[in-house]
Protein backbone atom coordinates (compact mmCIF):
# COMPACT_ATOMS: atom_id res chain seq x y z
CA UNK A 1 0.00 0.00 0.00
CA UNK A 2 1.33 3.44 -0.98
CA UNK A 3 1.48 6.36 1.46
CA UNK A 4 -0.64 9.34 0.55
CA UNK A 5 1.68 12.20 -0.58
CA UNK A 6 -0.43 14.88 1.12
CA UNK A 7 -0.40 12.92 4.40
CA UNK A 8 3.39 12.62 4.18
CA UNK A 9 3.67 16.37 3.60
CA UNK A 10 1.44 17.10 6.62
CA UNK A 11 3.52 14.79 8.83
CA UNK A 12 6.76 16.53 7.77
CA UNK A 13 5.17 19.94 8.36
CA UNK A 14 4.05 18.90 11.86
CA UNK A 15 7.51 17.52 12.62
CA UNK A 16 9.12 20.83 11.61
CA UNK A 17 6.61 22.87 13.63
CA UNK A 18 7.09 20.71 16.74
CA UNK A 19 10.88 20.95 16.38
CA UNK A 20 10.73 24.75 16.04
CA UNK A 21 8.43 25.03 19.08
CA UNK A 22 10.81 22.85 21.09
CA UNK A 23 13.87 24.91 20.13
CA UNK A 24 12.14 28.25 20.78
CA UNK A 25 10.48 27.04 23.97
CA UNK A 26 13.73 25.87 25.57
CA UNK A 27 15.39 29.24 25.11
CA UNK A 28 12.54 30.94 26.97
CA UNK A 29 12.47 28.56 29.95
CA UNK A 30 13.49 29.93 33.32
CA UNK A 31 16.25 28.30 35.32
CA UNK A 32 15.65 27.22 38.90
CA UNK A 33 17.32 30.36 40.26
CA UNK A 34 14.80 32.54 38.38
CA UNK A 35 17.05 33.90 35.63
CA UNK A 36 16.53 33.22 31.95
CA UNK A 37 18.40 30.34 30.34
CA UNK A 38 20.05 32.87 28.03
CA UNK A 39 21.93 35.92 29.28
CA UNK A 40 22.22 34.89 32.92
CA UNK A 41 24.21 37.02 35.34
CA UNK A 42 22.82 40.40 34.38
CA UNK A 43 23.09 42.20 37.70
CA UNK A 44 24.24 45.40 36.01
CA UNK A 45 20.74 46.84 35.67
CA UNK A 46 17.54 46.41 37.60
CA UNK A 47 15.20 43.71 36.36
CA UNK A 48 11.68 42.86 37.39
CA UNK A 49 13.09 39.90 39.37
CA UNK A 50 15.26 42.09 41.63
CA UNK A 51 13.76 42.36 45.10
CA UNK A 52 13.75 44.26 48.36
CA UNK A 53 14.58 41.92 51.23
CA UNK A 54 15.04 43.19 54.78
CA UNK A 55 15.50 46.85 53.90
CA UNK A 56 12.59 48.53 52.10
CA UNK A 57 14.80 50.94 50.17
CA UNK A 58 17.82 48.82 49.16
CA UNK A 59 17.19 46.80 45.99
CA UNK A 60 18.92 43.40 45.82
CA UNK A 61 19.97 41.69 42.56
CA UNK A 62 18.04 38.50 41.88
CA UNK A 63 21.23 36.42 41.51
CA UNK A 64 22.42 37.14 45.05
CA UNK A 65 20.69 34.93 47.64
CA UNK A 66 20.72 35.83 51.34
CA UNK A 67 23.34 34.21 53.59
CA UNK A 68 21.04 33.57 56.55
CA UNK A 69 23.84 32.48 58.88
CA UNK A 70 25.61 35.84 58.65
CA UNK A 71 22.58 38.16 58.35
CA UNK A 72 21.37 40.10 61.39
CA UNK A 73 18.58 42.62 60.85
CA UNK A 74 16.25 44.07 63.45
CA UNK A 75 13.17 46.28 63.28
CA UNK A 76 11.81 48.79 65.73
CA UNK A 77 8.57 50.16 64.33
CA UNK A 78 9.30 51.39 60.83
CA UNK A 79 13.07 51.48 61.43
CA UNK A 80 15.16 48.57 60.21
CA UNK A 81 18.89 48.28 60.77
CA UNK A 82 21.63 45.67 60.85
CA UNK A 83 23.61 43.72 58.28
CA UNK A 84 22.22 41.82 55.30
CA UNK A 85 24.73 39.37 53.80
CA UNK A 86 24.38 37.99 50.27
CA UNK A 87 26.50 35.46 48.43
CA UNK A 88 26.39 34.48 44.74
CA UNK A 89 28.27 34.12 41.50
CA UNK A 90 27.99 37.66 40.18
CA UNK A 91 31.20 39.53 39.28
CA UNK A 92 32.01 42.39 41.69
CA UNK A 93 32.05 45.02 38.91
CA UNK A 94 28.48 44.12 37.90
CA UNK A 95 27.37 44.43 41.52
CA UNK A 96 29.04 47.81 41.90
CA UNK A 97 27.28 49.03 38.75
CA UNK A 98 23.98 47.60 39.99
CA UNK A 99 24.14 49.39 43.34
CA UNK A 100 25.42 52.65 41.85
CA UNK A 101 22.43 52.82 39.50
CA UNK A 102 19.73 51.56 41.87
CA UNK A 103 20.60 53.25 45.17
CA UNK A 104 19.98 56.71 43.67
CA UNK A 105 16.53 55.53 42.51
CA UNK A 106 15.68 54.91 46.16
CA UNK A 107 16.89 58.41 47.10
CA UNK A 108 20.24 57.34 48.56
CA UNK A 109 23.05 59.88 48.11
CA UNK A 110 26.50 58.44 47.36
CA UNK A 111 29.05 59.94 49.74
CA UNK A 112 32.18 57.95 48.86
CA UNK A 113 33.44 54.69 47.43
CA UNK A 114 36.61 52.62 47.30
CA UNK A 115 37.30 50.08 44.58
CA UNK A 116 39.75 47.34 45.43
CA UNK A 117 39.62 43.60 46.08
CA UNK A 118 37.24 44.66 48.86
CA UNK A 119 35.12 47.46 47.43
CA UNK A 120 33.17 49.82 49.64
CA UNK A 121 30.17 51.97 48.70
CA UNK A 122 28.86 54.50 51.24
CA UNK A 123 25.41 56.11 50.96
CA UNK A 124 23.35 58.36 53.17
CA UNK A 125 19.80 59.58 53.60
CA UNK A 126 18.40 62.15 56.00
CA UNK A 127 18.30 59.73 58.93
CA UNK A 128 20.37 56.71 57.91
CA UNK A 129 23.69 55.42 56.60
CA UNK A 130 24.13 52.48 54.20
CA UNK A 131 27.54 50.87 53.76
CA UNK A 132 27.94 48.17 51.12
CA UNK A 133 31.06 45.99 50.95
CA UNK A 134 31.69 43.72 47.97
CA UNK A 135 34.35 41.00 48.19
CA UNK A 136 35.18 38.12 45.88
CA UNK A 137 36.12 34.88 47.66
CA UNK A 138 39.06 33.16 45.96
CA UNK A 139 38.21 29.79 47.52
CA UNK A 140 34.68 29.23 46.19
CA UNK A 141 34.67 31.96 43.48
CA UNK A 142 31.53 33.54 44.93
CA UNK A 143 31.05 37.21 45.61
CA UNK A 144 29.95 38.30 49.06
CA UNK A 145 27.98 41.48 49.62
CA UNK A 146 27.41 42.98 53.07
CA UNK A 147 24.83 45.74 53.36
CA UNK A 148 25.13 47.58 56.66
CA UNK A 149 22.26 49.92 57.48
CA UNK A 150 22.37 52.18 60.52
CA UNK A 151 20.40 55.17 61.78
CA UNK A 152 22.31 58.42 62.12
CA UNK A 153 22.82 59.50 65.69
CA UNK A 154 21.08 62.60 66.99
CA UNK A 155 24.36 64.11 68.04
CA UNK A 156 27.54 63.44 66.08
CA UNK A 157 30.23 62.07 68.29
CA UNK A 158 27.87 60.33 70.67
CA UNK A 159 28.24 56.63 71.24
CA UNK A 160 30.16 54.08 73.24
CA UNK A 161 33.57 55.64 72.72
CA UNK A 162 32.50 59.11 73.95
CA UNK A 163 30.63 58.32 77.17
Amino acid sequence: MKANPSRKLVMWGLAIIVTMMFITGCSMLKRRDGSNAEGAGGASASTSNDIYLDFDDVLIPEDMPRDTERTFVFRIGALSAGVLVLKGRVPPEKLITFFESNMSRDNWKATSSFRSPRSLLIYEKEERWCIITITEDDFDHKTRVEIWLSPKSEEMGSGLMND
